[in-house]
C-alpha cells in the first residue's frame, strides 16, 4: 500500500512539475517577444513605451525570395523576425515600415563565430541612407565579437548610401582589406571572424530587399 501511494505521490509530483515548466518556458516565450517588440518600438519611435501598441507607429510586410511582398499582421512579422535568427536559409523577410515617415526597419542576418548574428538596419527610402542600425548575436565572444553592437563598430555605417548593385560596405582588418565595397568600415579588434560575417551579412541580405527599395 505505502509503494502505490508513493508512487501515486511521484506521478503527481512529476505531472505538476512538467506542467508548471511548460507555464514557465511559454511564459518566456511571451517575454521574448515583448521585448522584441519594444527593441523594434525604440528603433521606430524615441517616445516609445511599453504601453504604446506597435500598430500605431509600424505597419508590417514581408518580401519573399522571389521579390513578391505583402502586408501581413504585426504577429507574422515578428514571428518571422524571432525564425529567421535560428534559420540559416531564411526565404521570406519581414518589413517594419515606421509610419508617417520614409523610413523602414529592414531585418539582415548571418553566421558569426560562434552561432547567429543578426541586425535590424534603418533605412530611409528617401534618401537611400542607413539612419540607425542595431545589431545583434547568440554567442559572439564577451569583450570580442560581443562587440558588435558597440559604438565604436556601428556607428560607421549610419549614414551609408545603399547601392543595389555591389557590395555596399568594405572591411579593413589590421589596416589590410578583407572584402571590397562602397562604404569603409574598420573591423573589431580581435575579431575578424565576426566582422568579416556582419559584413557579408549586410551585403547580401541588404540586396534580398531590392525590389522593395528600388
Amino acid at each position: 500500500m505505502k509503494k502505490k501511494l508513493l508512487l501515486f505521490f511521484t506521478i503527481c509530483f512529476v505531472l505538476i512539475s512538467c506542467d508548471q515548466g511548460l507555464d514557465l518556458g511559454q511564459n518566456l516565450g511571451v517575454h521574448k517577444k515583448d521585448r522584441i517588440t519594444n527593441e523594434f518600438g525604440n528603433l521606430a519611435d524615441s517616445t516609445y513605451t511599453d504601453s504604446t501598441d506597435l500598430k500605431t507607429i509600424l505597419d508590417f510586410k514581408t518580401i519573399d525570395m522571389n521579390g513578391a511582398i505583402e502586408s501581413v499582421e504585426e504577429a507574422i512579422a515578428i514571428n518571422l523576425y524571432i525564425e529567421n535568427i535560428s534559420s540559416k536559409e531564411a526565404e521570406v523577410f519581414p518589413i517594419f515600415e515606421i509610419q508617417n515617415t520614409s523610413r523602414v526597419i529592414l531585418p539582415v542576418y548571418g553566421h558569426g563565430l560562434w552561432g547567429r548574428i543578426w541586425a535590424k538596419v534603418v533605412v530611409d527610402k528617401s534618401t537611400m541612407k542607413v539612419a540607425n542600425i542595431e545589431f545583434g548575436h547568440k554567442s559572439e565572444t564577451p569583450g570580442i565579437g560581443g562587440n558588435i553592437n558597440e559604438p565604436e563598430f556601428k556607428t560607421q555605417f549610419i549614414g551609408s548610401e545603399i547601392d543595389l548593385t555591389t557590395n555596399n560596405f568594405s572591411l579593413y582588418q589590421g589596416g589590410k582589406s578583407l572584402i571590397e565595397g562602397q562604404q569603409k568600415i574598420d573591423g573589431m579588434s580581435g575579431a575578424t571572424i565576426t566582422s568579416k560575417a556582419a559584413i557579408e551579412m549586410l551585403n547580401n541580405d541588404l540586396l534580398k530587399y531590392k525590389p522593395y527599395l528600388r
